[in-house]
């Protein structure tokens, strides 16, 4: 049954080829058409060129930004990090709760400034800052769980190489 269906297909196709035969589109509906086509693919390159500036004033911008961006989140970090460890220590899990939540935004931060750089020593430096923040969210889990294993956590000597990293280029 399937080898007479395809058959049939087969000859049903054929059949639709052999009663329409198919017509060479005139030259001046072809001329038309190509010249609609150029135009079109005129737009998108002018609309392409027009992202490309739009992303290189941008990333210009977030550049002249970026040092002072990462001022001022390493500072929040290191006043939060201090105020959690003062607080009375049924307040504390909740507060380490908030940086490590607050860490795991500037690390998605510095992520896409590293995809908006996309190479050269800003993108590097915004890699490694969204790597500081992405280690300081799990440090604060870790803060959170037990305050006593916060100062011996893992994650503390790769989150100073790349604290270093960062202030070094943003000296």
């Amino acid at each position: 049954m399937r080898k007479w269906f395809f058959s049939g297909l087969v000859i049903l196709g054929l059949g639709g080829c052999a009663s329409n035969p198919m017509m060479p589109p005139s030259p001046t509906g072809a001329a038309a058409t190509a010249e609609a086509r150029s135009q079109a693919a005129a737009r998108a390159a002018q609309e392409a060129q027009q992202k490309l500036a739009a992303t290189a004033v941008q990333r210009r911008a977030a550049e002249g930004q970026f040092c002072a961006s990462w001022r001022r989140a390493l500072d929040l970090a290191r006043r939060d990090a201090i105020g959690c460890a003062r607080m009375e220590a049924d307040q504390q899990a909740a507060c380490w709760s908030a940086v490590a939540q607050w860490a795991g935004e500037e690390s998605r931060y510095f992520s896409a400034l590293e995809s908006l750089f996309s190479e050269g020593p800003y993108a590097t430096s915004a890699g490694k800052a969204g790597e500081f923040f992405h280690l300081t969210q799990s440090w604060a889990t870790t803060c959170g769980d037990s305050l006593a294993d916060c100062t011996s956590a893992p994650q503390r000597a790769t989150m100073d190489q790349r604290k270093l990293e960062v202030n070094r280029f943003c000296h």
